[in-house]
């Protein structure tokens, strides 16, 4: 039987003998928040760092969870820029002096493809309109169709991948870019 062998089915106390063993496994189980000697302990109360609090996570593992929770966090901000609604809120916040219309179809510019997510009108007259286009969706004979008939009709056109981070300032700024004043 290996050092490891008996570390693994003795404990580094026992392995190791007597008290240098046992202040080692201690020391190893506050360390690592492991209770390697199986005395429901993790850093004993022998602790050679000096404190009887136990570890409750394994070193790094603080990181590894902070670095879960912001891609969490990442992902639920992605889900939220991506969808319609967060669109919605900011154009009604930050264009409020549009009319603003919710699928618009294709056809009231003299085309064919799929409806355009958004339209800004000053009065009666499109000021641009905006797709929501899904990752490599562009391509699609659909979206080249209400594409090609916003710019037969001159209208400001524009789109935002919806698997992109879509930063509020971002899209804001693109939309100022975009729409006709008033």
């Amino acid at each position: 039987m290996g050092l490891f062998d008996k570390v693994v089915k003795k404990g580094l106390g026992d392995a190791l003998g007597g008290a240098l063993g046992g202040k080692l496994t201690d020391a190893i189980e506050q360390a690592t928040g492991l209770d390697i000697d199986g005395d429901g302990q993790k850093g004993g109360s022998n602790s050679v760092f000096g404190s009887n609090q136990q570890a409750t996570t394994v070193p790094g593992q603080d990181q590894a969870y902070s670095q879960q929770v912001t891609q969490e966090q990442y992902v639920q901000s992605q889900a939220q820029v991506t969808e319609k609604p967060y669109f919605r809120e900011i154009i009604n916040e930050m264009f409020s002096g549009y009319t603003i219309r919710e699928d618009v179809p294709v056809a009231e510019l003299g085309g064919e493809g799929r409806a355009y997510d958004f339209a800004l009108l000053n009065g009666t007259n499109f000021a641009g309109v905006i797709m929501l286009v899904e990752h490599n969706r562009d391509n699609n004979r659909a979206y080249k169709g209400a594409r090609e008939a916003a710019e037969a009709a001159g209208v400001p056109f524009i789109n935002f991948y919806t698997h992109m981070p879509n930063e509020r300032d971002y899209v804001i700024e693109r939309i100022k870019r975009l729409a006709r004043p008033l």
